[in-house]
């Protein structure tokens, strides 16, 4: 027994010897294997290059060497992130013909804060607070930005997410006591990304960044703890959901390009076809293809995207915020004086409060003082998102031109380097675009000349078709070998588009979007052209759509009224029609199957008011 016991001993002493040995060689091996490969970001063409790329690295064998992997593939542009071996990386910048380009993944940092520090009282716990007899604290920025001011969401819009608000940094701690939002309440969502993978999103450990970004939008106002946020009220006054993106992992300062342009595609669809506004406190002097075009297409579907001018200080751009899709946030002091640390270049939009600004910590109900442009870049992307619930039908475009138009101006010109358009003013914002109404983007333009040769049935939105038959892209009929029905539908947008009942798309209109608050007006031609009208000034009407149809029937004055709902139209084999929306049930129409098919009229129900 006592033999055992000393063979045991024996054993454990020879594996402590030895096991540090080994973690230490592994580690050695992880490192040279790191040392292998760089993370880049490639760029295609065109995505049917891209797919056969995929494809082929999907195929290839593998052999134990090192070799390259793809980590990402991009929805809004075509471009993949990969890990690859130095030799390959130098073969694929030689590469001109399959990779429009190659860029490494560089690590971006958060916009580091000018100064932070835990301030006297500032840093207080609650229960010490109340004791002191203390209320919360409210920035200066509240009132130079009119925070304070009443911008309520519009009442007829959704009534839980009518405007997503996204942080893309380094984690939300949710559960502090004067954040509104708890997870599991349909407001608030999270996801990890990059390095940050497999950690939680709502606890972030060892960085304050991102709660303190979160702290400036969403802290709740009249509670007497803490502080008070541009959007102080709640999820369920504010109409404002929010999305947490973790991109930087606990204890560190940095990200990848390619975790941050993930998360920003999450974000996009996670609103769907909501307003979404996405803040970016980060910063680094180097532009990347990938980041401006990706940036550059969630611009055009509708993002609004407020980034951190930097706070070196000097006159360099700072990426994202000085690309063209981005709104760059300068900083100003209590006095609305440039900060000495903020970023002065012809990128700078629009400038908010970013000095000695008291915020959120995590991992405690402490609160902190904090400044920079990261602090600057939460006011303008809050208050971006509250105005814009109370204007939804406004595009991206509309809500941040009237962030400039009524900014109030600083400096000298406008913009100017230090400042932008000026200080933001929410409250201004908003009467504006509420006098404004918003107007939607001028229609797509429909073709001017008829198809040669004429087809036996004239196409227009005023026709059915026999089921024998259907429109192909360029509006011409065609024959239909499957005998399918047809339906005709106007999408949530406005768009109209003709499908089967396996929808496939045969047609689409490209109608825009219409707005509940406007009455549009739809005549029938003689020539057979469906116009769609919203007014008439000196006698001529202001012309939203026009079918271009040739169909040489009468004219027909119908009134369309906008159905967000969507409808579908569908001529039964015995000539009725019949139509629905997926807010009502179908109703079938009395008509009865006209002589000519070909001039069957344009249905006003379509839009629906019945």
């Amino acid at each position: 027994m006592v033999l055992r016991k000393i063979l045991l001993l024996r054993v454990l002493l020879i594996l402590s010897l030895v096991s540090p040995l080994i973690q230490a060689a592994e580690e050695e091996s992880e490192q040279r294997e790191d040392d292998d490969y760089v993370r880049v970001l490639v760029g295609f063409h065109d995505r049917d290059q891209e797919k056969e790329y995929v494809r082929r690295q999907r195929m290839r064998p593998r052999t134990g060497k090192p070799q390259s992997k793809i980590n990402y593939e991009f929805k809004q542009t075509e471009a993949l992130a990969m890990q690859v071996t130095r030799a390959e990386l130098e073969e694929m910048r030689r590469d001109s013909k399959q990779f429009s380009y190659v860029e490494e993944d560089i690590l971006v940092p958060v916009a580091a804060a000018a100064g932070s520090s835990n301030s006297a009282n500032a840093t207080n716990t609650w229960d010490e607070r109340m004791q002191r007899q203390l209320l919360e604290f409210k920035s200066y920025g509240i009132e130079l930005t009119q925070a304070h001011r009443t911008i309520n969401p519009d009442p007829n819009w959704d009534q839980e997410c009518g405007v997503y608000l996204c942080v893309i940094d380094s984690g939300v701690f949710i559960d502090n006591l004067d954040i509104p939002y708890s997870r599991g309440d349909g407001y608030v969502d999270g996801k990890t990304f990059g390095s940050a993978e497999g950690q939680e999103w709502f606890n972030p450990k060892g960085t304050d960044h991102g709660t303190q970004v979160a702290g400036v939008m969403i802290a709740q106002g009249g509670n007497n703890r803490g502080i008070s946020g541009v959007i102080p009220m709640g999820p369920k006054r504010s109409n404002v959901c929010l999305r947490v993106a973790k991109v930087v992992s606990d204890g560190e300062g940095v990200s990848s390009v390619s975790a941050l342009l993930q998360a920003s595609e999450w974000c996009a669809e996670e609103a769907g076809d909501k307003p979404v506004v996405i803040n970016l406190s980060f910063g680094v002097e180097i532009e990347m293809s990938t980041e401006k075009a990706i940036y550059q297409r969630l611009y055009d579907q509708g993002a609004l995207i407020v980034a951190a001018a930097g706070n070196r200080g000097g006159t360099d751009y700072m990426y994202p915020a000085a690309h063209d899709s981005v709104i760059s946030v300068a900083s100003i002091n209590a006095r609305s004086e440039h900060s000495r640390f903020s970023q002065r270049n012809d990128k700078v939009e629009i400038a908010a409060p970013g000095e000695q600004i008291q915020t959120l910590k995590a991992e405690s109900n402490e609160i902190m003082v904090s400044q920079g442009t990261s602090l600057a870049s939460p006011f303008v992307a809050g208050l971006a998102a509250r105005i814009w619930t109370a204007v939804p039908r406004c595009s991206n475009k509309e809500v941040r031109q009237a962030l400039r138009d009524t900014a109030r101006r600083l400096g000298d010109g406008v913009p100017n380097r230090n400042f932008g358009y000026g200080l933001i003013r929410a409250r201004d914002a908003h009467d504006m675009l509420v006098a404004s109404g918003c107007n939607p983007e001028p229609p797509t333009k429909a073709p001017t000349q008829p198809p040669t040769p004429a087809p036996t049935i004239d196409w227009g939105a005023n026709t059915f078709l026999r089921e024998d038959e259907r429109i192909n892209q360029d509006n011409r009929i065609v024959r239909n070998p499957d005998n399918k029905d047809i339906y005709l539908q106007q999408q949530s947008d406005g768009n109209l588009v003709l499908f089967d009942q396996n929808n496939q798309i045969y047609w689409s209109s490209g109608i825009v979007h219409i707005p509940s608050n406007k009455r549009y007006w739809s005549v029938l031609q003689g020539d057979g052209n469906l116009v769609t009208y919203s007014e008439i000034n000196n006698d001529r009407p202001k012309v939203e759509w026009a079918s271009n149809s040739q169909s040489p029937i009468d004219n027909y004055n119908l009134v369309l009224t906008p159905n967000r709902d969507g409808m579908m139209i569908a001529r039964r084999s015995d000539g009725q029609i019949i139509w629905s929306s997926r807010s009502s049930d179908v109703r079938t129409s009395q008509m009865q199957t006209p002589e000519r098919q070909s001039t069957v009229s344009w249905i006003s129900w379509i839009f629906g008011e019945w």
